[in-house]
């Protein structure tokens, strides 16, 4: 699919997140740009979710099997179980630093950090409605993308939500 979007919001939407995925790639592993990164993480997953939504995520039963069909579109249920955790939650949902040293894997040699990836949702200390709210998204982004790193992730749901727009997507959606 070639096609650009033609919906002012999409595109917006799409920039957005292209946006945040260049603030993740572009910082140097640091305290203070950790806070930029975990910001970045928050801000990808609600556009994402926000476009899903939009595209009809959550009640289109055909964008919803082409996107579940999709291994880069399958993790947006996911995606957007995080973005309620920032939202309602106040919690990041990614762990590490930006670039790994020497190794990404706890295994490796001199390990001592290791890239962004998403966390368990055990680690986030959820309470009340948080435990049992969007069960069914929770368990996708348990099934997911719990443990992968968390810049790829972003960059396939981006891609695909790329292809989507042109496919599912219209001025009236």
């Amino acid at each position: 699919m070639n096609a650009t979007p033609s919906d002012p919001e999409h595109e917006l939407a799409l920039w957005a997140i292209a946006e945040k995925l260049r603030t993740i790639g572009n910082v140097a592993d640091s305290r203070e740009e950790n806070f930029q990164v975990l910001a970045a993480i928050a801000e990808a997953c609600w556009w994402i979710a926000s476009l899903d939504e939009r595209l009809g995520g959550l009640e289109k039963a055909p964008y919803s099997r082409a996107r579940d069909a999709d291994t880069r579109g399958a993790v947006i249920p996911g995606i957007r179980w995080a973005r309620n955790r920032h939202t309602h939650d106040l919690i990041a949902t990614g762990d590490g630093h930006v670039r790994p040293f020497v190794s990404d894997e706890p295994r490796g040699v001199l390990y001592i950090s290791k890239a962004y990836r998403w966390r368990t949702a055990e680690s986030m200390n959820l309470a009340g409605d948080s435990v049992t709210r969007g069960r069914g998204d929770r368990q996708r982004y348990v099934d997911t993308l719990v443990g992968k790193k968390i810049r790829p992730s972003l960059e396939g749901a981006h891609a695909w939500l790329t292809e989507a727009v042109v496919t599912f997507g219209s001025p009236s959606t």
